[in-house]
């Protein structure tokens, strides 16, 4: 079996994409900005409210370039072994369904990143996974802005980028 054909099988096990995924093809990717109200979300009943951080979404072509230009941390959600078997260049490993283990330092990391100027941009499979957002409103509920590249890896080995 071809890797490829190997990797989605296994993605299709995992849930991150469908079966008519498998045939259809990626669109490019359009900036939109996830609008959000700015709520007061508690943080601990004992601490003061956290302003809600901004999520919006990132283009290919905004990614490449905030990569290129290194002003961009790619946190990549997929399990461990998806991102063993290939990933965005320079990307992190964060995975969504390693959350509570994780969290403590992807929230440093994060802060990090945020302190250094750099936008934090999240990635899963494709547009049809839902941990790059899920993984984001977690990190905006902290009082982070972040982005997503929805179309994730799938659509950055399609171009070529990898």
């Amino acid at each position: 079996m071809k890797p490829q054909r190997l990797l989605m099988a296994t993605l299709l096990m995992v849930g991150c994409v469908d079966q008519t995924e498998m045939t259809e093809s990626v669109n490019e990717a359009v900036p939109v900005k996830a609008k959000q109200e700015s709520q007061d979300v508690p943080k601990k009943e004992d601490s003061a409210p956290v302003k809600k951080g901004e999520i919006t979404q990132a283009s290919i072509e905004q990614v490449f370039e905030l990569k290129t230009q290194g002003r961009a941390v790619l946190i990549d959600t997929r399990p461990s072994i998806f991102f063993a078997l290939g990933h965005i260049d320079g990307a992190e490993s964060f995975p969504l369904k390693e959350f509570t283990e994780i969290k403590g330092k992807l929230f440093e990391r994060v802060k990090q990143v945020k302190s250094e100027g750099k936008t934090v941009i999240i990635y899963c499979a494709n547009v049809k996974c839902p941990d790059s957002h899920e993984m984001a409103v977690k990190l905006a509920e902290q009082g982070y802005d972040v982005s997503v590249f929805k179309e994730g890896w799938e659509l950055w080995k399609e171009a070529g980028l990898d």
